[in-house]
């Protein structure tokens, strides 16, 4: 048990169990198709003048895609990718930028770090905050790290040159020429009704196809993580009847999740509809059972004895606002459920988070038997 607590108790163990996780992926991925295929096949040889040319006249994510056409132009067999999307792509506009910018927000939050360190938490920032989802989430967590600094009277100028990074990529994003033609294309392409949505109907279809991608769609991290909760109830301090409720409660979002159900059944996508239609079945019921689950979670949490509760149901809640968010694109169903990554890493860190206090408090117990 000793030698656990003390594995745990590294840093850098997180990250080799996440680089460990996705390096496994791409074992059994196949390279070159779909987005990867279109960037192979579109690529003009200058990074720059490719990323200006995107700029301009479809996406704001100029720096993920120069070095995404740099990779593609590499030979496939470096990449092994799957699926519906480009894995190269895919990964490039997912995974690195939530990758790099925890990694980079990580050295932000330590006591004491040189020069070198605080560069490439920059650069990792700046990365990561080209995709939209992250530069939300980062800067989301940037403002709450740095009112609960300021709370506690600590040195919180370390957040401010990456807030501005979060302000200027964010700014970036909105002016961007090339995602307001995208927004219009792919509108016609994949949702023409959605140009007749209001921001109620935009937020509501951002709130069922959440519930829906998480509650409905199997997701091994996602079953780990309710697996993780289940198992870490009997080291609350919770009452016996209370423990059992919940515990069973969390069994039957297991079964919900395994159960091969069509959620195409609540999605309001339909490219001939005008208008959204909410009923009790297709968008109540599964908004209370979600609600329940985050109401479940948030509570756990805080039972936990740990000065950091309140970050972690933040970073719980982020990682499902940055998924809510897509509402308001035309392609909240086309883009398909890699747009749930960030709440499945979050899903991964809150494990290892449930993981190491389990061990605490099982050390806590040895010792107090000795």
């Amino acid at each position: 048990m000793e030698k656990i607590k003390e594995l745990m108790n590294k840093k850098y163990v997180y990250y080799v169990c996440l680089f460990i996780f996705v390096f496994a992926l791409h074992l059994f991925m196949r390279p070159g198709e779909a987005d990867d295929l279109w960037f192979i096949n579109n690529y003009t040889g200058n990074p720059l003048s490719f990323a200006y040319m995107r700029y301009m006249q479809w996406s704001s994510r100029f720096l993920i895609e120069m070095v995404l056409v740099f990779i593609a132009s590499l030979p496939l067999i470096v990449w092994k990718v799957f699926g519906e999307t480009g894995w190269i792509a895919t990964t490039l506009n997912y995974t690195w930028p939530i990758t790099l910018g925890f990694y980079g927000f990580s050295i932000l939050l330590e006591e004491k770090t040189n020069f070198l360190k605080q560069i490439i938490s920059f650069f990792c920032i700046i990365f990561a905050c080209n995709q939209e989802q992250m530069c939300c989430v980062m800067l989301a967590f940037i403002i709450i790290c740095f009112c609960i600094r300021t709370f506690q009277k600590k040195n919180n100028k370390v957040f401010l040159i990456p807030f501005i990074i979060c302000i200027l990529m964010g700014v970036l994003h909105i002016i961007c020429p090339g995602n307001s033609m995208r927004q219009i294309s792919e509108m016609q392409t994949w949702y023409p009704a959605y140009q007749n949505f209001d921001v109620l109907d935009k937020i509501s279809i951002g709130i069922i196809s959440t519930v829906t991608a998480i509650l409905f769609d199997f997701r091994i991290i996602y079953i780990a993580f309710i697996g993780m909760l289940i198992l870490y109830i009997k080291y609350l301090p919770l009452n016996k009847k209370l423990s059992y409720i919940i515990q069973f409660i969390l069994v039957c979002f297991i079964f919900i999740n395994i159960y091969p159900f069509d959620s195409t059944q609540l999605m309001f996508y339909s490219k001939a509809q005008e208008s959204i239609v909410i009923a009790f079945m297709n968008f109540v019921l599964p908004v209370l059972l979600f609600s329940l689950l985050i109401s479940i979670v948030i509570y756990l949490i805080l039972k936990t004895k740990n000065k950091y509760n309140y970050m972690f149901v933040l970073l719980f809640l982020s990682g499902i606002c940055s998924r809510l968010i897509l509402g308001f694109s035309p392609t909240v169903y086309a883009s398909g459920k890699r747009t749930v990554i960030y709440f499945y890493i979050v899903c991964y860190l809150l494990t290892i988070f449930i993981m190491k206090t389990i061990c605490i408090i099982k050390e806590n117990d040895f010792e107090k038997k000795i």
